[in-house]
């Protein structure tokens, strides 16, 4: 069997495939087996990486919130300390 590094998902099934076909032949369930298993492999994974997308899509909104909240912050203290320097005269 070939290395699985850079290999796709379709590649890497038919590897598997080709791997177990002289026993699948004689074992028909046990091919339907596999390739269900890998069926709920590559699900799962197109399905968590979707989440994680949600997930890095949210943090990143909440980090924008975040920096536009903080650069006000510095804006209104900016101008506290303007308006303190002002009333005491220096």
């Amino acid at each position: 069997m070939a290395t699985e590094e850079g290999m796709s998902d379709r590649e890497k099934a038919e590897s598997l495939i080709k791997a177990m076909s002289s026993t699948a032949s004689s074992h028909p369930s046990a091919q339907v087996s596999a390739l269900k298993a890998i069926y709920h492999e590559l699900r799962h994974g197109h399905d968590q990486t979707a989440q994680n997308t949600k997930v890095l899509q949210a943090h990143t909104k909440a980090l924008k919130e975040h920096t536009q909240v903080m650069g006000d912050l510095a804006a209104q203290m900016a101008a506290n300390s303007d308006a303190l320097g002002r009333s005491s005269g220096r």
